[in-house]
């Protein structure tokens, strides 16, 4: 799970995933991601459908939901998981 990760957001910033993990940990900042910001309520709604899918994830593995859902949660928790990666702009820790 980190190195897809480390590669998604290394190709948001255009670099090898070896590059990327060196100009963090020589800058301690995320390197600049070249694609154009996200609108930040797009981001927050995104992250709120995740809190949603993590509880459903947990009622259908409590056995309180009915039916073989928790595969399709999972799933879409991972393709949640890969949108946000590509959405995210770090710019906040790039400014200084």
């Amino acid at each position: 799970m980190e190195f897809e990760n480390v590669t998604l957001l290394s190709k948001s910033a255009e670099l090898s995933p070896a590059n990327w993990i060196r100009k963090y940990l020589f800058s301690k900042r995320f390197p600049k991601a070249k694609m154009s910001p996200i609108n930040i309520d797009t981001f927050n709604e995104l992250n709120k459908i995740g809190v949603n899918l993590n509880q459903l994830a947990k009622l259908a593995n409590s056995g309180r939901l009915e039916g073989d859902i928790t595969f399709f949660l999972m799933k879409l928790n991972e393709h949640l998981t890969k949108i946000k990666m590509l959405l995210l702009d770090d710019s906040e820790t790039n400014k200084g």
